[in-house]
């Protein structure tokens, strides 16, 4: 099966349909925001609060619906920080429920092997 490419920041300049959202919504004290480098990456950074029952960060992208019938996996390329993130998905907006995968970064760049998200979709 062909690859599906959802997002490169080294591509576009274009990153308006990405959306940072803090546990603020809830009441929380968390502060998050995604950045460039000058090579190209985006760094998402910022501190998570647990003070007002808070305690999330995350970035969402939102894009029209991509048939993925047929994937097993989702591959990411990133750089961690040693701390455990999630990769959510849902089947549309509206949809409550996410297919959630929780991973393990270590510091480094970790390319497709490393973070490997078993999808598995029809």
């Amino acid at each position: 099966m062909s690859k599906l490419l959802l997002f490169d920041f080294s591509e576009t300049n274009d990153w308006s349909k990405w959306e940072v959202e803090n546990d603020v919504v809830m009441g929380g004290n968390s502060t998050s925001k995604l950045e460039s480098t000058k090579d190209g990456n985006a760094v998402f950074k910022g501190t998570v609060s647990l003070e007002n029952n808070g305690g999330f960060a995350s970035l969402q992208y939102h894009f029209p619906t991509k048939n993925i019938k047929g994937y097993k996996t989702a591959l990411i390329s990133l750089k961690g920080d040693g701390k455990t993130y999630q990769f959510r998905m849902k089947s549309n907006l509206k949809d409550r429920a996410s297919y959630i995968y929780s991973f393990k970064t270590s510091g480094e760049w970790e390319y497709p092997s490393e973070q490997t998200i078993p999808i598995s979709v029809g």
